[in-house]
């Protein structure tokens, strides 16, 4: 349930109020998982990251990538299906 706790943190904070019913709500449904509760939150922080221009985008793909413990190919993959 880790993911699931961070991305309930992370949409808190975004949308300023507590979103842990709705999440929970996702979970009971299966309509979330911790794989794409995992996803959702390294996609995020790819975005929060991405406007540094002082670091490649490879890079933080794999930094980001590393951080949720799955492979770059995968968060490259994710990060196109959302920005695309």
């Amino acid at each position: 349930m880790k993911y699931k706790d961070e991305l309930t943190a992370r949409l808190s904070a975004a949308l300023g109020k507590d979103c842990s019913d709705v999440i929970d709500e996702l979970y009971a449904l299966a309509a979330l998982d911790e794989t794409l509760a995992r996803r959702g939150c390294a996609m995020h922080e790819y975005l929060l990251q991405a406007p540094d221009t002082s670091r490649s985008t490879t890079s933080i793909v794999s930094e980001v990538a590393e951080r949720f413990c799955m492979g770059e190919r995968t968060l490259w993959d994710v990060v196109y299906k959302v920005t695309r």
